[in-house]
């Protein structure tokens, strides 16, 4: 404890600002939409937007080895949101988009950005449920079956960057869900689909200066999180589904399995190890570890 409490006094002088390129990004409205006994959005309250299931998702997500930040919905139009550092966004709750946000989201529709929209993506305004409302504004648009089912998407890779790995990177929830939506756009790209119905429940479609992707259920694995975060040009520090946290100064690595671990650092990085004092000859571009199971290693990185 003692060490920890030198190491919170030193890093209060270094620079621990994001170093994410991936954003997270959750409606503060969208819950006020959703019935609280009846009603279509019913069971995508009580079994998708779960608290169970919103946990289970941020573990898998957080063994990607992909550090991410997480914003609401409105905060995209704010004049200080750091949207130039995200290279992906991913948009988890967002049925109900508000003007004003829908202004927050255009304005970062270019530079190569992708825009990954989830589920019931943009389907809801003051009076209406409707699949088709969001269409212009999330890129894509989506068709429904108004019941209830399994929600589960199968993938084939068929060589495309979104789709390595392929059965492996199958995902879903067994438990009823509805409506059911899913990709209906003559111009995307199907990458998978529902594996009750067949219809699109994985799809890509490019736009001028950005990309739009959607997934019919918001609960992928670390691996798929890893294709979307190389597919949209982000860095990608581990491959071995142990947990990294990163700033710009501190690297955090939390083993889940025990094992030779490599992290691939963003740039040329003189590393101190935090525990020994143990500096690296020079900087160097990746860490190389050998770990038992649930065991914490953290560095500085001073990047050059």
């Amino acid at each position: 404890m003692g060490k920890l409490s030198d190491i919170g006094r030193q890093a209060v002088d270094w620079d621990r600002g994001s170093i994410s390129e991936v954003a997270f990004v959750v409606s503060e409205e969208t819950p006020m939409y959703q019935a609280a006994s009846n009603g279509e959005f019913l069971r995508f309250e009580l079994e998708s937007n779960h608290a169970l299931l919103i946990d289970g998702c941020s573990r898998q997500w957080g063994l990607a080895g992909v550090p991410y930040d997480i914003y609401e919905l409105h905060d995209l139009a704010h004049p200080d949101f750091p949207g130039e550092q995200y290279k992906l966004i991913v948009f988890v709750n967002c049925a109900k988009i508000s003007d004003r946000a829908a202004e927050g989201v255009r304005r970062w529709q270019n530079a190569g950005r992708v825009m990954c929209w989830t589920f019931a993506a943009g389907v809801v305004d003051d009076r209406v449920l409707e699949p088709a409302l969001g269409a212009e504004l999330i890129g894509m648009r989506l068709g429904w079956r108004r019941q209830r089912q399994n929600i589960h998407i199968l993938i084939q890779d068929t060589g495309h960057p979104l789709t390595a790995g392929g059965g492996a990177l199958n995902f879903g929830t067994e438990g009823s869900v509805g409506p059911v939506f899913f990709a209906d756009d003559p111009d995307a790209t199907v990458l998978g689909r529902l594996r009750d119905g067949g219809e699109p429940g994985f799809a890509v479609r490019q736009h001028d200066g950005w990309t739009s992707a959607y997934l019919a259920m918001l609960n992928f694995g670390p691996q798929m999180f890893r294709n979307l975060t190389r597919f949209a040009g982000g860095h990608v520090w581990c491959d071995s589904d142990d947990v990294i946290y990163a700033n710009r100064s501190l690297l955090c690595l939390h083993t889940a399995t025990r094992g030779a671990k490599m992290v691939s650092l963003p740039g040329q990085a003189v590393v101190t190890d935090l525990w020994t004092g143990e500096t690296s000859r020079g900087s160097v571009a990746e860490i190389s570890v050998e770990m038992p199971a649930y065991r914490t290693a953290q560095w500085r990185t001073q990047y050059v």
